[in-house]
């Protein structure tokens, strides 16, 4: 789940105009006065992988949730009804 948190993050920071460098140190803990090829070039690949996940990629990712907590749920059922422990 974080990764969509930290998808979420990356794009109202872009959409608010903030510095890549400060995001990344706060959103991705990479410290781009150390590492600035690093930090660039993981900015740029999780930014480009939260526009495409804000697109169409979200409905698989919800899909892929979704059908994980229903083979989690469906593994506790317990003995009577319709019951489920999760």
């Amino acid at each position: 789940m974080w990764p969509l948190i930290t998808y979420l993050r990356l794009l109202d920071a872009n959409e608010e105009g903030a510095d890549w460098r400060e995001v990344e140190r706060i959103v991705l803990h990479i410290d781009a006065d150390r590492e600035p090829d690093r930090a660039r070039r993981a900015f740029n690949s999780h930014l480009a992988r939260a526009k495409r996940m804000s697109g169409v990629g979200y409905r698989r990712l919800l899909r892929r949730m979704i059908s994980g907590f229903h083979e989690r749920a469906s593994c506790h059922k317990t003995g009577g009804g319709d019951a489920y422990r999760i």
